[in-house]
């Protein structure tokens, strides 16, 4: 699996934005502090800690254990009317000499951390993508709320302009209360965009665990370059994914457990010592002593236990089996819906940007007519505001082709940003 560097992404973010405060957030910033903020990313670190002990606690069974054991205690004779005390200590310790079940059980342990190994970068791929969605989606709601603010300062001037012309006789009534009535859709629309910025500025400060710093809108001049390969080998790349590697995983502990079941009844081999001391104030006598032995034990029944330990072992890994089969499905599903909104985002943003030469194009024209008399005051208003409508709508295709092509990354589970900076110019 590709490592993926957030800092790229931060870089290749910022190609893509004109240039800012130096104090703005980037999204390396954003990024660290979702990190530090995040709870359910805390969750899967302490996940993974607890899982990397899951080994120590298997190996243990194998290693040594030695237990302390002290008592002490009295009788009195009622008949000779006396009485004796007795203290007694012993050390004993064991080791495990062969267990095929122990050994089987810290190979599980091996696979369940490779598999929280790979949860943990999961949580972390969902992390970044997460934090530079809604990075991604307050810079979109900026560029609107600018957007919306010039649509309608744009309208304010064109309003005093028909109102003038009224005044002088050259412009209709009707003229100057559409104007009006644009004048005022505009504002709603600020008050609108005003919203959804407080609104992503809050989602985004919300992920971080703090304010949310300028952020600088994005370049009209904005490009994307082609996937790099066809669909299918893309959906080659499935099988990196964490959650089809955590199922890959899922398989082999089952089958583990199916080895584990047949190994009940195996014979194991354990060492034992022990060192031990008596006293008994009768006599004033202490007795030491030191033993060792090595003991076989073999299982020859366990009243049908084992049989049904190995049938649903058997059982769970057939269900492992087609969960992993059914996570297959899924993500190449997944993928493949992936790519073909990526790829279709070139498309896309050419046509809109070609929308918004023609809309500039409309304008002017509708301009030089009005300022001549041969277009209204309603015409020109309407080409200004399809301006202003294909600029929004260019801008957040440009956000969404970002997010789309980190999607298809994630969806591969190799979200990596070193490949942005080539198509985020």
């Amino acid at each position: 699996m590709k490592r993926f560097s957030i800092a790229t992404l931060s870089l290749a973010l910022s190609a893509v934005m004109a240039a800012g405060s130096a104090n703005a957030l980037t999204l390396l910033d954003a990024f660290e502090r979702a990190k530090q903020n995040d709870a359910n990313f805390a969750a899967a670190l302490d996940q993974n800690r607890a899982a990397q002990e899951t080994i120590n606690i298997a190996k243990a069974a194998n290693g040594i254990n030695a237990s302390l054991n002290v008592s002490g205690g009295g009788n009195y004779n009622f008949d000779l009317e006396t009485d004796s005390r007795t203290l007694s200590s012993r050390i004993g310790a064991s080791k495990s000499l062969y267990s095929a079940v122990n050994d089987l059980q810290i190979e599980q342990a091996k696979l369940s951390v490779e598999k929280a190994n790979l949860s943990l970068a999961s949580a972390e791929q969902s992390l970044m993508f997460k934090v530079a969605d809604a990075y991604a989606q307050h810079l979109k709601a900026r560029a609107q709320l600018s957007s919306a603010k010039a649509e309608r300062r744009a309208i304010g001037q064109q309003l005093s302009v028909t109102q003038a012309r009224y005044e002088t006789g050259t412009a209709a009534a009707a003229d100057v209360s559409d104007a009006r009535a644009r004048r005022d859709q505009s504002k709603v629309k600020v008050i609108s965009a005003e919203i959804l910025v407080e609104t992503t500025a809050s989602a985004l400060a919300q992920l971080i665990g703090g304010p949310v710093s300028d952020l600088s809108e994005a370049k009209e001049g904005f490009t994307i370059d082609e996937i790099d390969g066809s669909l299918d080998v893309w959906l080659e790349k499935v099988q990196s994914r964490t959650d089809f590697m955590a199922a890959q995983y899922d398989v082999e502990i089952a089958q583990l457990d199916v080895d584990l079941a047949d190994k009940i009844t195996h014979p194991t081999v354990t060492l034992n010592g022990n060192i031990s001391s008596n006293y008994n104030d009768t006599t004033g006598q202490v007795m030491d002593s030191a033993g060792v032995t090595v003991d076989l034990q073999w299982v020859l029944l366990t009243g049908g236990r084992a049989q049904a330990e190995l049938r649903r072992a058997i059982n769970s890994t057939s269900a492992a089996d087609n969960q992993m089969r059914s996570v297959l499905d899924a993500a190449e599903q997944q993928v493949r819906q992936a790519y073909l909104r990526s790829e279709a985002d070139r498309a896309n943003i050419a046509a809109l940007r070609s929308a918004l030469n023609s809309a500039r194009i409309a304008r002017d024209a509708a301009k030089a007519g009005y300022e001549v008399g041969t277009r209204s005051s309603l015409e020109l208003l309407n080409a200004m505001q399809s301006v202003y409508g294909a600029q929004t709508q260019l801008s957040n295709a440009q956000y969404d082709a970002i997010i789309n092509r980190l999607a298809l990354e994630q969806s591969v589970g190799q979200l990596d940003a070193s490949d942005l900076a080539s198509f985020l110019n």
